[in-house]
């Protein structure tokens, strides 16, 4: 493993880290083999935002002997939404926030968090909520031992700019991948970052999987994704999600891979005219959903169904609780999609499409 230190936390932290987002319906065993196999090869870093019992406690059961060699980041404001699809949904209640915390502590068999991060915050008014209220509670955490230090996640430069400014936070979770290399605003915001000596964790270098899925060649491969995201200002550690062993290994693969695999001016030169803001990553930040659909699956079989893969997008929406017909239509989703998309209007056309 490659090490590097995270902003003025001083702390080391393995250049490829592990996000959680592609084990969260995954058995048990799966997802202590994932993590075990992370560990052994050096990651020291571990992304853990979700807050459905199962993956803390298989994350509880894989780092049991082994805490203390590792890096766990939590998220303040991550809940869940209890019921048969029990689903993400993001929370700014301070009692739900806390009690959230207690248990992933509780199910991580830990009595600290090492990065405590004010979650997935894009808004100017939820900025004012979340560095005031928040961070006053994350505060607390801190004063109590229970956590080290704090981060704020974010989508939106101008937002994640306040924050890293602001001096507050010492780590910031952004996503950062080959499809918005010309964004001015995320430049002026990483170049702030080691001004003012914040560590970056990058999250989305695949774009949720979207850039494997539509734009995979010899030159756009996992490694140069990685290698892309890696150099970036100030990033210290870069969290790809990986659903088995198999996409572990693709994404340990930088490690040794070669000069010519990291190289990523290839899959930049490919990729140039794509941009990726105008089409959904699957992060489910716009959960729940009232009726229980879960929006990224759904859009995710959509995608495929679009590129011409109708009997794998069928089997994937097949297995889905919660049809895309069932949508209310409500906007509720749409309000607070990081990327300001339509997800009601995908739901219609998934139902059109696949139903």
């Amino acid at each position: 493993m490659i090490y590097r230190t995270l902003g003025r936390t001083g702390a080391p932290v393995g250049v490829i880290g592990l996000g959680c987002e592609y084990l969260i319906n995954q058995p048990a065993s799966q997802i202590v083999s994932v993590v075990r196999e992370a560990l052994d090869a050096g990651v020291n870093y571990f992304d853990l935002f979700y807050a459905q019992p199962a993956i803390r406690d298989a994350y509880g059961e894989a780092l049991a002997g082994r805490r203390h060699q590792v890096m766990v980041a939590g998220h303040l404001g991550a809940s869940y939404q209890d019921g048969p699809d029990g689903q993400y949904a993001r929370t700014r209640d301070l009692a739900v926030s806390e009690a959230y915390i207690h248990d992933l502590l509780r199910r991580l068999r830990t009595d600290y968090l090492d990065v405590l991060f004010l979650h997935n915050c894009d808004e100017p008014d939820d900025y004012e909520v979340v560095i005031t209220r928040h961070r006053e509670l994350a505060e607390r955490f801190r004063q109590q031992g229970k956590a080290r230090y704090l981060g704020f996640s974010s989508h939106t430069p101008a937002t994640a700019l306040r924050a890293v400014t602001s001096g507050a936070v010492e780590v910031l979770m952004f996503p950062i991948h080959l499809l918005e290399h010309a964004q001015e605003e995320r430049t002026a915001l990483l170049s702030a970052c080691v001004e003012h000596n914040v560590g970056v964790v990058a999250m989305k270098p695949y774009a949720g999987g979207k850039i494997l899925q539509e734009h995979a060649s010899a030159a756009v491969t996992p490694v140069a994704c990685l290698s892309y995201a890696l150099a970036q200002f100030g990033v210290a550690t870069v969290v790809p999600g990986a659903a088995n062993l198999a996409q572990l290994r693709d994404a340990l693969h930088y490690l040794d891979a070669t000069a010519a695999e990291r190289d990523f001016s290839p899959a930049l030169r490919q990729l140039g005219a794509v941009g990726a803001t105008s089409a959904c990553v699957y992060c489910n930040h716009c959960l729940p959903c009232p009726v229980g659909i879960d929006i990224g699956a759904v859009t995710r079989a959509l995608d495929l169904a679009r590129r011409g893969a109708q009997e794998a997008a069928r089997q994937a929406y097949a297995r889905l609780a919660t049809p895309a017909s069932d949508c209310l239509q409500c906007g509720d989703c749409a309000s607070r999609c990081p990327w300001h998309l339509d997800p009601p209007a995908a739901m219609a056309a998934a139902a059109a499409l696949l139903e």
